[in-house]
């Protein structure tokens, strides 16, 4: 699945509250968590099927 313009804003809008998202793309889900100091990874997700997307100042 490929990300649409409602994904792009639903990201941007937890980006904007200092949330880090990940996009699974065989199923289109998003899920945020807080931001963490360790390299934070998806339970039970396949690493090559998930983006992580991070804001760029």
């Amino acid at each position: 699945m490929e990300l649409t313009q409602q994904h792009i804003e639903e990201i941007a809008e937890f980006l904007e509250c200092g949330m880090v998202c990940y996009f699974h793309k065989p199923t289109g889900e998003i899920e945020p968590t807080k931001k963490q100091n360790s390299n934070y990874s998806p339970p039970n997700r396949n690493h090559t099927s998930v983006i992580r997307v991070k804001r760029r100042i």
